[in-house]
């Protein structure tokens, strides 16, 4: 190393070790002055922190020994969710990365000052970078240290596995936080770019919807005569193959974990040093060469302006978004024969409840092999067949059918299935019977097929008897279907009105000549992406009429807007308040980090709202069915303590040092915080109210049950608004910007335990007081007394948790306009 490389490393590392010292010394003494200043809500802190992991690993293992009991799969059952929790917490940890470090590099005062000072980018950058792992990864280390301690207690593991596993996740959370800055500096250089819109809106949209179609679970009843570990296993948890990837991180440290419990030290140590080397790798380029491009981000983002505000412009470029979304489109179904298949399983439903009625009637004796009643039963069966064959045949599909003649080889399955049952049961037990009726259909049927599947032949029929020349003569009939991305990747490219008017036309033509003769499928058996092409037709013919170019931006920043027009709307408000309602709502809207963080909560909520079916079914026992009942209340309740503490919280604090200037407004600061209180509680609601509503109806629970719980998720949303923004004014950081340090810290954290602590007791006075049944009631209904106790005893911790955090706070603004 030369002198001179020397003299300029020595500056850079002397700065950086300045910026980590001050920020310790910091940090140490904001931690003293919260001790001092409060020591009974810090011991109540301490307590919580130290109690948390003991509950929280007893809760684990619990949990882990009630799955090691499943008959024959428990420990292989327990292996695969280690495989898919670490794959699900890498995904997560790296959106909160990319949220974490975007806000905190380019939409912090501190990065903008640190930017004027004579530090080099590579310095700001590393701090930075340090300072988001630790703002992002807190939350995941307090959540996986339970569960690795319990995994350990379980299996027996010895001392030094839980020294490491620290050394493990510790190195695992690095490599989400390289990528999730990297990504957020990519996101900051190009956001206002074309490209965005006209790549990665319709990737997004395709990736989005393939997930969702691709992980749909396989519903078979227990009394299904799946006897085979293996085949269960497979059944259970086919669709969760992608977490065993070796090239993910998830993969590594969920191997070290299992390996060194097993005692396979060598084959633990391996994926270690793996681990290791990418994490000093890909950490070495993020310590040295990644300050360039975070300073050509920064400069690019400081001189441009929101990028919401500018997003009308981006309308001129949905013609080439468009395109972008009928080509990828494709490779999602274009087909879809899940209506088909509900209404087969439906048949068998009404054929199972015939059996056991005719059984309980004694119309027929037991059914056995060979019996009248089996052929009866028999016979039924292949008609369902012989329906379902007719509405995906030609008749029905055309071109996309599947030839009648190939069901022969599928019919005889079906047919032996009275037979199969009465082998292993003894008899034909109906409800087997159907069980088996399901599962041997969706191992015949395609429930989704894409457009490039049909291009190439495929149909619903998972045949493998087809004959080559069959194949072949499919794939010459439907092939042109290839002509429908091409096209719209042609006009996406050029960019000219005529190919983009063919590429709008191109996809019904190109359907109705290969659906022949019936012109188009049914609109109830059209997938997804078939959806999603005709909507991007639609898009392509506007392009090619010109009507996105029509659309002028104004350039008077004084009009009325739709958000002012609807506020407007609201009768009541006075002038002032309306503006600061305005204020608030286009403060949130202009900050990325905000709303982006709002969309990976939403995206959360609707993957639980599309599986919430799953969690209860008619054989389900009535006190399961209260226990999913109620743990969906608790669900949507936590959901509702995320959103209040999460963004409610930090309300106060992001006024900022400008709040003296609020403060000499004629409303007052009291005032201010009661408008930002009506606000939240009324976002709250139209959250909250559907979710709770359409979560009940899902589980099909009565009119007065939704109601009941729509009246406490009511009560709950006033409660955890009011304790959020209470708190926020008790314990307000004026001096930091980011909602995430604001809400990380002392008040953040205490106002996230109260609420858990709250939610908590809620659902259990609820559960007392309910009239219908709950997980509590294991001993008969309680009394009319116990009931209004309960009632009353949730009121008033609602209204003791609401009202008093308010009340001290009005005191504390009173100190702060004096």
């Amino acid at each position: 190393m030369t002198p001179d490389v020397m003299n300029e490393n020595l500056p850079r590392s002397a700065s950086f070790m300045l910026l980590l010292r001050v920020n310790f010394v910091q940090a140490w003494r904001k931690l003293v002055t919260v001790g001092s200043r409060s020591r009974s809500l810090t011991w109540i802190i301490v307590l919580f922190i130290c109690s948390y992991p003991i509950i929280a690993s007893w809760l684990f293992r619990m949990g882990l020994w009630k799955v090691s009991r499943a008959p024959g799969i428990g420990p292989m059952l327990i292996e695969e969710l280690v495989f898919l929790l670490f794959a699900f917490l890498f995904t997560l940890l790296l959106f909160s990365n990319v949220v974490v470090g975007y806000s905190n590099l380019f939409r912090n005062q501190e990065s903008q000052f640190l930017i004027t000072l004579p530090l080099t980018s590579d310095t700001i950058y590393r701090w930075k970078f340090i300072e988001s792992t630790i703002v992002a990864s807190w939350a995941f280390l307090l959540l996986v240290s339970p569960l690795l301690v319990a995994y350990g207690i379980h299996h027996g593991a010895s001392w030094h596995f839980y020294i490491l596993t620290p050394v493990i996740v510790g190195l695992f959370i690095m490599l989400p936080a390289v990528f999730g800055c990297w990504i957020a500096i990519v996101l900051a250089r190009y956001l206002d770019r074309r490209r965005l819109v006209t790549l990665v809106f319709p990737v997004l949209i395709t990736v989005i919807i393939g997930l969702y179609v691709y992980m749909q679970p396989q519903l078979v009843s227990d009394e299904s005569l799946v006897t085979q570990v293996s085949d269960e296993r497979t059944r259970l948890l086919d669709k969760a193959r992608f977490a065993q990837y070796p090239l993910m991180p998830s993969y590594w440290l969920s191997k070290s974990v299992i390996e060194w419990k097993d005692g396979v030290f060598s084959l633990a140590f391996f994926y270690m040093m793996v681990m290791l080397s990418n994490v000093l790798f890909f950490g070495c380029l993020a310590f040295t060469r990644t300050g360039r491009f975070f300073y050509s981000a920064m400069s690019e983002t400081l001189s441009r302006g929101s990028i919401i505000s500018d997003m009308r412009s981006h309308l001129r470029f949905t013609g080439q978004a468009c395109a972008g979304l009928m080509a990828c489109s494709f490779f999602l179904p274009y087909l879809s024969t899940t209506p088909v298949m509900y209404e087969a399983q439906q048949k068998m439903k009404i054929l199972r409840i015939d059996v056991e009625e005719k059984l309980r009637t004694h119309q027929w004796n037991q059914v056995t092999n060979n019996s009248e009643e089996a052929k009866v039963v028999e016979d039924r069966i292949e008609k369902i067949i012989v329906d379902l064959s007719q509405q995906l045949g030609p008749e029905n599909l055309g071109g996309f059918a599947v030839p009648l003649e190939k069901y022969d080889v599928v019919r005889p399955r079906f047919r032996e299935m009275p037979e199969l049952v009465a082998e292993i049961r003894g008899f034909v037990d109906a409800e087997a019977l159907e069980a088996e009726f399901s599962l041997q259909l969706s191992k015949t049927m395609h429930q989704n097929i894409s457009g490039t599947d049909l291009a190439f032949g495929y149909t619903a029929l998972r045949s493998t008897s087809e004959s080559v020349e069959g194949h072949v003569q499919q794939i010459n009939a439907t092939s042109i279907l290839f002509a429908i991305p091409i096209f719209a990747l042609i006009a996406g490219l050029s960019q000219r009105r005529v190919l983009f008017g063919i590429a709008g036309l191109l996809p019904f033509v190109v359907v109705v000549f290969s659906s022949h003769p019936v012109w188009f499928p049914p609109l109830n058996m059209i997938g997804l992406g078939g959806w999603l092409t005709m909507f991007a037709s639609l898009g392509l013919m506007a392009a090619a009429l010109g009507w996105w170019d029509q659309i002028k931006i104004s350039d008077n920043k004084y009009r009325y807007g739709f958000l002012d027009r609807v506020v407007g709307c609201i009768p009541g408000l006075a002038s002032d308040t309306r503006a600061l309602l305005l204020k608030d709502i286009r403060v949130f809207w202009r900050d990325t980090a905000q709303w982006s963080q709002s969309l990976v909560l939403f995206g959360l909520l609707g993957v639980y709202i599309m599986n919430i079916r799953y969690f209860t079914n008619e054989t389900t026992p009535t006190y399961w069915l209260y226990v999913v009942s109620y743990m969906n209340l608790a669900a949507c309740a936590l959901n509702l303590a995320t959103l209040t503490t999460r963004f409610v919280y930090p309300q106060f604090s992001l006024e900022g040092k400008r709040l003296w200037i609020v403060g000499l407004a004629p409303m007052g600061l009291a005032r201010v915080v009661r408008i930002k209180l009506g606000l939240a509680i009324a976002v709250s609601l139209v959250i909250s109210l559907p979710l709770v509503w359409l979560s009940g109806y899902m589980l099909n629970q009565s009119f007065a049950e939704i109601i009941y719980f729509s009246f406490g998720i009511l009560i709950m949303a006033f409660t955890l608004n009011a304790l959020a923004i209470g708190m926020g004014v008790l314990y307000p950081n004026l001096k930091v910007d980011n909602p995430s340090k604001i809400v990380s810290g002392f008040g953040g954290t205490f106002c996230l335990v109260i609420s858990f602590v709250y939610i908590g007791g809620s659902v259990m006075f609820l559960g007392q007081a309910s009239p219908w049944g709950s997980p509590w009631h294991l001993f008969g209904p309680p009394s009319d007394f116990a009931i209004a106790v309960a009632a009353i005893a949730f009121l008033a911790l609602s209204i003791g948790l609401g009202v008093v955090p308010l009340a001290q706070a009005k005191q504390k603004l009173a100190r702060f306009e004096q």
